[in-house]
């Protein structure tokens, strides 16, 4: 595992959650950091709300998005495409790649049932009339009458093969389509036929609209992929441009109160920062931004209550809320998914921890978790690789592009420059105090004494070989997984030992030492265990397929638990034998594992942030284990 720290790893949160325990044992819950892109959305009241994401499932809130939980229960994790509510209780949740199936609510998502939706093979997009009267765009316009239970079509006038990305419907029978590619279409008896409402845009214009939205049968809004909005106020006869003030700007979605007053949802670049959100009081005349409150990102969609009160989605910063119409605007996401790809941790101290992603550096928490801040000051490219922090102010980061240093909790880091040009990038840190520690790079072991001023290669026998990982339970006794081997040392490197397990004993990718007998090694050649300190290796099973961990963490003498691509592993009898422990884990990728207590754990995963579980009572704490997790 390409992570360090000398004490126990712990990773926090960024959005607070109480892990869900049931009957049958305790779960993981998301924790973040960052936000999962949310992909619909459907507010029924004031307070109660649905969201569906990317890749996490669906999510519900009770307060208005001060707080959200999981629905996800019998449902496939896909991307979800259309969410449609009739009240709090009963609603349509529809998938991107799950098609010929919708599934339907009548408990407010403690439970879903399949309904077959007959010929319409996928949905984008609900128009929630009443209780029974639902249509839904897709391959088409569809029609139900009984709640979703069975659907009929609703798509004659409609061309061969329309795709309907968005319905707005201003009564039971009047209703436009948005259709990619075909332009908007209007229906007034219901959905029995459709008539094009094109002729009023420019000639020539590319008829590729994504969003409608009308406030009464006459007047309303469309998003075009190269025009922008246009409105019209004669249902469709005519079409104006109304661009004012968002030159430029690629529009995803629009939201009306009244025929004057709307906001509209933008992508953004990362850099551009400002976010995506737009307001206009004049019929489109003129726009201006309206993102008091918003961080840097693409507004995708909106889920309107009332004239005041809308709810915005984003593509990677959660759930926002205004009150008044879009002058300010307030986070609601505690309690959805993370979204980070979070690779490196580092616990210098109880409740202070860092964690290192893929994309977006570093961050930092001062609290257990409950909060993160980035902390990317000084460096200068930030795909993070290893994390060590050897004490509470000074750490160590190796990214893509170099080696960095912070002597102030992470505030700001210096770049160390190493005079040895063989020196490669930290794929792996082990520090013992803020002076002395090993780097594993590319091509091969180094040590510093001095706080990473000067690093020496410890060759003797290793030579300049990828290194993969190390374990050093202290400076003197140490292992490393290479792509060309597996070494002991047992004099700080000043000799070296192949290690040869299993038939093929080359390509070794994890090592983890809890203590100075306990070890595992993983690589080509399988799982490997040894409870002497090395002399004796014995090959063991992860999982029904041999998973090959990332990390391993135990807390206390018998319980350990492993990292792998196909979710969590735990022992209860000093790693024999392992069995899977991944309840709660929509992302199944993880990278790193940290308890700081024995009972309290992180999992630290690729696309899905972080997860935390709460073991509670299950956890029958072994004899001198009390207080702390032991640490690799």
């Amino acid at each position: 595992m390409h992570l360090s720290g000398f004490t126990c790893r712990f990773l926090g949160v960024l959005c607070l959650t109480t892990s869900i325990v049931h009957a049958d044992g305790p779960t993981w819950a998301s924790r973040g950091p960052g936000v999962v892109e949310i992909t619909a959305s459907d507010f029924p009241t004031a307070s109660v709300g649905y969201v569906g994401t990317a890749n996490a499932g669906i999510y519900k809130t009770s307060d208005g998005g001060l707080n959200w939980v999981s629905v996800q229960e019998d449902l496939p994790l896909d991307e979800v495409s259309a969410l449609g509510f009739a009240s709090a209780g009963q609603g349509l949740v529809a998938f991107r790649n799950v098609t010929d199936w919708l599934y339907r609510t009548q408990d407010g998502g403690a439970s879903w049932t399949l309904v077959n939706p007959g010929i319409m093979t996928r949905a984008l997009d609900f128009a929630v009339i009443d209780g029974n009267l639902i249509y839904a765009g897709g391959n088409g316009v569809f029609r139900s009458t009984d709640g979703g239970g069975n659907w009929m079509s609703a798509s004659a006038g409609l061309p061969d093969g329309a795709r309907i990305d968005d319905l707005s419907f201003v009564d039971a029978q009047t209703g436009y389509a948005a259709a990619s590619r075909d332009g908007v279409f209007r229906t007034i008896d219901g959905g029995s036929n459709w008539t094009g409402a094109n002729a009023g845009f420019p000639g020539g214009i590319n008829l590729d609209v994504i969003a409608v939205d009308f406030t009464d049968a006459g007047t309303g809004y469309a998003v075009l992929v190269d025009g922008g909005i246009f409105r019209t106020d004669d249902g469709g006869v005519t079409w104006i441009p109304v661009n004012a003030g968002l030159a430029g700007v690629a529009v995803l979605d629009v939201s009306f109160a009244d025929t004057d007053t709307g906001l509209a949802g933008a992508w953004v670049d990362p850099f551009d920062g400002f976010a995506g959100m737009f307001r206009t009081d004049d019929g489109g005349r003129f726009w201006s931004l309206a993102n008091r409150g918003l961080p840097t990102t693409t507004i995708n969609g909106f889920a309107r209550v009332d004239a005041q009160r809308v709810y915005a989605t984003t593509s990677g910063a959660g759930v926002f809320l205004t009150v008044d119409g879009g002058d300010q605007w307030s986070a609601r996401g505690e309690g959805l998914p993370g979204s980070e790809d979070t690779v490196a941790l580092a616990f210098p101290a109880p409740g202070i921890g860092y964690a290192g992603t893929a994309d977006s550096g570093i961050f930092q928490t001062v609290d257990g978790g409950l909060s993160w801040e980035p902390m990317n000051n000084g460096l200068s490219n930030t795909d993070i690789v290893a994390l060590a922090f050897p004490s509470s102010l000074v750490g160590y980061a190796a990214t893509n592009f170099g080696l960095f240093k912070t002597i102030n909790a992470g505030w700001s880091w210096s770049g160390i420059q190493v005079d040895d040009s063989s020196f490669a990038q930290p794929q792996a840190f082990r520090f013992f105090d803020e002076q002395r520690g090993y780097a594993g790079t590319g091509r091969g072991l180094y040590f510093t004494d001095d706080g990473g001023s000067d690093w020496r290669l410890i060759d003797n026998g290793l030579g300049t070989v990828e290194i993969n990982d190390l374990a050093f339970p202290d400076v003197d006794t140490g292992w490393v997984a290479t792509d060309d081997g597996f070494f002991q040392t047992g004099n700080a490197g000043q000799s070296w030992t192949r290690v040869m397990l299993g038939e093929l004993s080359t390509d070794w990718d994890t090592v983890v030492f809890v203590d100075s007998q306990l070890g595992f090694a993983s690589g080509s050649a399988g799982n490997y265990r040894t409870a002497d300190g090395g002399q004796n290796w014995q090959s063991i099973m992860i999982g029904d397929g041999n998973e090959l961990p990332y990390d391993i963490v135990f807390t206390d003498a018998r319980t350990g638990y492993a990292a792998t691509d196909r979710g969590v592993f735990r022992t209860t009898d000093a790693g024999l034998n392992w069995t899977p422990f991944s309840d709660g884990l929509f992302s199944q990728r993880i990278r790193a594992l940290a308890f700081p207590t024995a009972d309290r754990g992180y999992a630290a995963t690729l696309e899905g942030g972080v997860f935390f579980i709460d073991l509670g009572s299950e956890v029958l704490f072994a004899d001198g284990f009390e207080d702390a997790a032991v640490s690799r």
